[in-house]
């Protein structure tokens, strides 16, 4: 019987339990990537406000935002912040 997700009460395999994972860290990878080349455009106040309003929308998108939610309870949800600092690094070793 579904639940009222729709989706059905089972046990998860192993791969299905990976993709959860390497979802979760490409996800956080795709948003750190975001913020970071953001902030590295402020140079004074007035560029600090303009990125910040530029880059919190696409950080806290909708589609990041409800994909993060799906995932609040699961272990797999700490992948999410290994990709924000894995991108961080990325962008500032070029």
């Amino acid at each position: 019987m579904p639940e009222c997700g729709g989706r059905e009460n089972r046990r998860r395999s192993g791969l299905e339990e990976a993709w959860d994972y390497l979802g979760l860290f490409c996800l956080g990878a795709f948003v750190g990537t975001i913020a970071t080349f953001g902030m590295n455009k402020v140079v004074s106040l007035k560029d600090w406000q303009t990125v910040l309003s530029l880059t919190l929308p696409a950080v806290l998108s909708g589609a990041a935002m409800v994909f993060i939610d799906r995932f609040k309870y699961s272990p797999a949800f700490g992948c999410y912040p290994l990709g924000l600092v894995a991108a961080l690094m990325w962008a500032y070793t070029q």
